[in-house]
């Protein structure tokens, strides 16, 4: 569904009940959990980390129940970022894994590096190799 993604500006603007009522309103487990990590991911961004673990918490619930394994590996890549950018790093970790598992390695890729730079160079031996 695009525009899943776009209640992270009401979120940023401290309109965060606005922006989680609204991505409520999604029928798709897969693309309301995206949209709610994208809350998340603004709430966290704006220094909100605590209400960012809970939005982050109620979007995995989600995740996990959607059957589309695609959907499903993007929206707990999505919340992995966003913990990770709360400084949970232990939950960002375990959900950035459970996105590997369901999905291509390279779709939680970009909250990997954020939860655990010390990856980096391995991924470049990868490449290279």
């Amino acid at each position: 569904m695009p525009g899943a993604g776009q209640n992270g500006p009401l979120a940023a603007a401290g309109q965060d009940e606005r922006a989680v009522a609204v991505a409520r309103l999604i029928a798709d487990y897969g693309w309301q959990a995206q949209a709610l990590a994208s809350v998340a991911g603004a709430l966290a961004a704006a220094g909100q980390h605590e209400r960012a673990t809970a939005v982050a918490a109620q979007a995995e619930v989600l995740a996990r129940s959607t059957i589309d394994r695609k959907r499903q590996a993007q929206a707990l890549a999505g919340i992995a970022e966003a913990l990770a950018r709360t400084g949970d790093v232990r939950t960002g970790r375990k959900v950035a894994a459970a996105a590997c598992a369901v999905g291509e390695w390279t779709t939680p890729l970009k909250s990997v590096l954020l939860l655990s730079p010390s990856v980096i160079p391995l991924i470049k031996v990868f490449q290279a190799g």
